[in-house]
C-alpha cells in the first residue's frame, strides 16, 4: 500500500496544506474551502518538516489511527475493566477500517483520536479538557459534532462524578473555546469568501430527508460498508445478535444504585449512540461513504467485547475468578484468529474501503511526464484528474485549466493555440475521450498520442494527448509504460 496515489479528497487537503506551507495563501482565500483548517494546517507543518510527499502527508492519519487504539483501551478499562480493554485493543488493531485509513491523508482519523481522547476526559471527569478536545475534533471534521452527545451523557452517568452540572458548564466553555477560535479565523475570510460552514453546505448540499424511495438501497449500501467495520461475518453476527442479549440481560441494572450500573449505562449509551448515528445517516442525504463509519469502529469493538467476554464469563468454565486471566487470554487469540483473515485482506489492499483502491495507479508517470518532458507553460487541460494536478503539479510551470464538457475544451483550446495544449483521459472516461475527440475534429483539431500509461497488471490506465491542429505534420510520440 505504500505506492497508493491520492484519492480525490486526500489530493485536494494536499494542495490546501502546500498553499499554507508555501506562504502563497496562509488563510486559504483562493480556495473554496469547505473543511475545518486544524487538519490542513497540521498537514502542512508536516509538508514544511518533511516535503509535501504522499508518505508525509499520511504522517498524521498513522499517528491518530495508532493513538485511537491506545484510547480504546484507555476508555474500555475506565468504563469496563482490564479484560474488556484488552479485548476491545485487539479489535481495533485488527480492524480492516483502522487499517485501511490509517496509511490515508483523510481528516477522519485525526477527528476519531480526538474524539476518542474527549469521552475519556469526560469520564475521567475533566471536563474543560474534554470540551477544548471536541472542539478540536470539530475543528478538524464537521461530524464530530454529532459525538457531542455520546461524551456528554457517557461522562454525566459515571458514579465518580459528583457535580456534574458544573462538568457540563466547564466543558462547554472548553468547547465554546475552541469555537471562538475557529470563527474568528474563518472571518478573516469572509470578506472574500464564504464560511466553511456555507461553503460546506454548497459543496455537499444541505441535510435533508432522504426520499423514501431510495431508503431501500441507501439501507444495502450503508449494511455493506458496515460489514467491514470488524470485516469477519462471524463476529459480525455475534456483535448483532449479542449486544440485545447484553442490553436485555442488563436493562434492571441501568436504573439501579448497585456498583455495576454504570457498567450497564455504558452499555446501553454505546449500543444507543451507535444505532442512532447509522440511522441518521441512513435516513438523512449523508453520501454512502465509508469513512464517515470510522468513528464506530471504537465504539463496535468496546461493545463486541463485552459481548464475548460477558457470554465466557457466564459460562461453566468461569466460575472462579481465579480462571478468568486464561480465559481473556483464550478470547483474545479466538478474536485474533477471526480478524487473521480481513485484516491480511487489508494489508494486501483487497478491500473495497479506505483510500485510492488503485484507481489511479500509474498516475505517477503522467506527473513525471509533466514535470520532464513538457515545455513550461503548456496549458493541462482537466476535466476529473483536477485536484490530482493540484498537489501533484504544485510548483510546475504549468497551466492548469478545467474544463465543462467536451465542446467546451474545443472552444477554448482554439483560444489557446500559441502555447502547447495537453490533455489526460483515464481509462475509465472512455465515451468522454470519444466525445471530445469528435469535438475537438469538428473543430479542426485533432489528439496527437504521446503517452500510454498501464497498472502492474497490464491494462490501460492513463492516455496522454497533445492537441494539435488538424492540418499540422502527423506524428504520434507513442510511450506505452507499464
Amino acid at each position: 500500500m505504500a505506492g497508493q496515489r491520492f484519492h480525490g479528497d486526500e489530493a485536494i487537503y494536499g494542495y490546501w496544506a502546500q498553499l499554507v506551507a508555501s506562504g502563497r495563501d496562509p488563510l486559504l482565500l483562493s480556495v473554496p474551502l469547505d473543511k475545518p483548517p486544524l487538519f490542513i494546517y497540521l498537514l502542512a507543518g508536516v509538508f514544511k518538516l518533511f516535503g509535501p510527499t504522499e508518505v508525509a502527508a499520511r504522517l498524521i492519519s498513522q499517528a491518530a489511527s495508532l493513538a485511537a487504539v491506545i484510547l480504546t483501551f484507555k476508555l474500555g478499562r475506565q468504563l469496563y475493566g482490564l479484560p474488556e480493554a484488552l479485548l476491545a485493543t485487539v479489535v481495533m488493531a485488527l480492524s480492516p477500517f483502522n487499517l485501511l485509513f490509517a496509511p490515508t491523508a483523510f481528516t477522519d482519523p485525526l477527528m476519531v483520536a480526538l474524539i476518542l481522547t474527549a469521552t475519556s476526559l469526560a469520564v475521567a471527569g475533566r471536563w474543560g479538557w474534554a470540551g477544548v478536545t471536541a472542539g478540536l475534533a470539530l475543528a478538524t471534521k464537521q461530524q464530530g459534532i454529532l459525538f457531542l452527545p455520546l461524551i456528554v451523557t457517557i461522562g454525566w452517568f459515571r458514579p465518580a462524578e459528583r457535580d456534574r452540572r458544573w462538568g457540563v458548564v466547564k466543558m462547554g466553555l472548553g468547547f465554546l473555546g475552541v469555537m471562538q477560535l475557529l470563527t474568528g479565523w474563518d472571518a478573516l475570510r469572509w470578506r472574500v469568501r464564504a464560511s466553511i460552514w456555507e461553503q460546506s453546505a454548497v459543496s455537499h448540499g444541505p441535510l435533508h430527508l432522504a426520499p423514501w424511495w431510495q431508503l431501500g438501497e441507501r439501507l444495502a449500501g450503508w449494511s455493506e460498508l458496515l460489514g467491514y467495520l470488524l470485516g469477519s461475518p462471524l463476529l459480525n453476527a455475534i456483535l448483532l445478535l449479542g449486544v440485545p442479549l447484553l442490553l436485555w440481560h442488563s436493562r434492571k441494572k441501568v436504573t439501579s444504585a448497585r456498583h455495576d450500573a454504570s457498567v450497564a449505562r455504558a452499555d446501553w449509551l454505546l449500543a444507543s449512540f451507535g444505532a442512532l448515528f447509522i440511522l441518521i445517516h441512513w435516513l438523512l442525504s449523508f453520501s454512502a461513504w465509508d469513512r464517515y463509519l470510522l468513528g464506530l469502529v471504537p465504539l463496535a469493538a468496546l461493545l463486541l467485547a463485552r459481548v464475548m467476554w460477558q457470554g465466557v464469563r457466564g459460562s461453566r468454565w468461569s466460575p472462579h475468578r481465579a480462571n478468568q486471566p486464561r480465559l481473556a487470554w483464550l478470547v483474545g487469540l479466538a478474536l485474533v484468529a477471526a480478524l487473521a483473515f480481513p485484516a491480511t485482506q487489508a494489508v494486501r489492499g483487497e478491500l473495497p474501503i479506505g483510500g485510492d483502491l488503485g484507481t489511479f495507479q500509474g498516475l505517477e508517470k503522467v506527473i513525471a511526464f509533466f514535470r520532464g518532458q513538457v515545455p513550461a507553460d503548456s496549458v493541462v487541460w482537466h476535466r476529473t484528474l483536477g485536484w490530482h494536478y493540484f498537489h501533484y503539479l504544485f510548483d510546475a510551470p504549468l497551466d492548469l485549466r478545467w474544463y465543462t464538457e467536451p465542446g467546451a475544451l474545443a472552444a477554448q483550446v482554439r483560444q489557446a493555440m500559441d502555447v502547447p495544449n495537453y490533455v489526460v483521459f483515464p481509462a475509465w472516461e472512455q465515451g468522454g475521450e470519444a466525445e471530445a475527440r469528435a469535438a475537438l475534429r469538428a473543430n479542426g483539431l485533432r489528439l496527437v498520442p504521446q503517452r500510454r500509461v498501464r497498472r502492474e497488471d497490464g491494462s490501460l490506465a492513463f492516455t496522454v494527448y497533445r492537441i494539435a491542429a488538424a492540418d499540422a505534420r502527423r506524428g504520434a510520440t507513442w510511450t506505452s509504460e507499464r
